[in-house]
């Protein structure tokens, strides 16, 4: 497995285990408390930027494709 493909897959499962652990936590907190509310804001803007990093800078396998506008919409020429 290549390195950048390794990083993503240890970042996934590292960021499976954080929202686990916070379903734990909140599981015992009412959805009104600040670290609930924190949380839910930190988890939206940490998924917000790595969906920006997946289209602004792609790697691994989207790497070498080459991406063209047709009918109905985006596709790769792979």
């Amino acid at each position: 497995m290549a390195g950048p493909d390794l990083a993503l897959l240890l970042s996934a499962l590292a960021m499976l285990l954080l929202r686990a652990a916070g379903l734990l936590v909140a599981g015992a907190l009412r959805p009104e408390h600040p670290l609930v509310a924190w949380a839910a804001a930190v988890s939206q803007a940490t998924l917000a930027a790595f969906v920006a990093l997946a289209i602004g800078a792609p790697g691994g396998a989207a790497a070498g494709c080459r991406w063209r506008h047709g009918w109905p919409g985006w596709r790769s020429v792979c």
